[in-house]
């Protein structure tokens, strides 16, 4: 198998945690090489959503990224968006879109004048990323919401489709590839006035306690992951989620780049 060209670089076989931070004002962060601790990157705090927010929801089409097609903090979020009647929602999903017509169905009544818009997405595929960022970018007149969502936790051993680590190649390699490739259509809409444009990457802050110490060990992503623990592969996808968000937020502030902890529930990411 070819090993994938990496999204992140190191000049040594693990990264010792000398991301850039989120730190806007460009403050010295500390790494493994001074001999502190590796930098463990700190969750955002996304601004609440709520009636007569100056973003103009009747003209935004914010998408989300729901983990499974029925169920989980996806279709949580789509309707936490819905009662704002926005113009737009694409549900982004990997299963066949004929199984997802209860939860359109369901989805639309709570926001009838939004037209709410499946979007086939496999995380695990680029090509399949690519596709939809390609839709999203030719039919979307504006995007005004980015809602990085979908992950997976503890499955069996294997590589996506690309030849990444499953977990890594997932949570985080799907998710990077789907900013990068709407970048273009999210900074021009927040060029527009009265824009408030936002991406929200849903992480976790079991990155601090199952992470590998190196942050991420980038010798295990073009592998199974078997020398790796399920949790540590788990924690490492976490670790590059959030700081990609830091340092997109660094380059790109005119958008808000946001890596939220959601909480502790019981939903459909971790294998049964």
């Amino acid at each position: 198998m070819t090993a994938p060209a990496p999204l992140l670089k190191s000049s040594t076989t693990t990264v010792q945690a000398n991301f850039t931070s989120q730190s806007r004002n460009d403050q010295p962060q500390p790494t493994a090489q001074d001999g502190r601790r590796p930098i463990r990157p700190r969750q955002r705090h996304p601004r609440p959503l709520r009636q007569g927010h100056p973003c103009n929801w009747r003209n935004t089409n914010p998408v989300s990224l729901p983990p499974t097609g029925n169920s989980g903090l996806g279709e949580a979020i789509i309707k936490a968006y819905a009662p704002h009647n926005p113009a737009t929602i694409y549900l982004a999903a990997r299963r066949d879109p004929a199984t997802l017509a209860p939860l359109l169905e369901r989805l639309q009544a709570l926001a009838p004048r939004t037209t709410i818009t499946l979007l086939q997405l496999d995380l695990a595929s680029l090509a399949s990323v690519a596709a939809a960022a390609a839709r999203v970018a030719a039919d979307a007149p504006r995007l005004d919401i980015l809602h990085l969502n979908g992950g997976i936790s503890a499955l069996p051993r294997a590589t996506t489709t690309d030849g990444y680590e499953l977990q890594f190649g997932t949570n985080f390699v799907g998710h990077a590839l789907l900013a990068k490739l709407l970048a273009p259509k999210l900074l021009e809409t927040a060029a527009l006035p009265g824009a408030d444009v936002r991406v929200v990457a849903v992480s976790s802050v079991a990155h601090r306690v199952f992470a590998p110490r190196a942050g991420v060990e980038f010798d295990s992503l073009a592998t199974d992951g078997s020398a790796l623990g399920a949790m540590a592969l788990y924690g490492q996808s976490m670790v590059a989620k959030t700081l990609y968000m830091h340092e997109l937020a660094r380059r790109y502030p005119q958008v808000s780049w946001t890596s939220a902890h959601p909480g502790r529930f019981a939903c459909c990411v971790v294998a049964r």
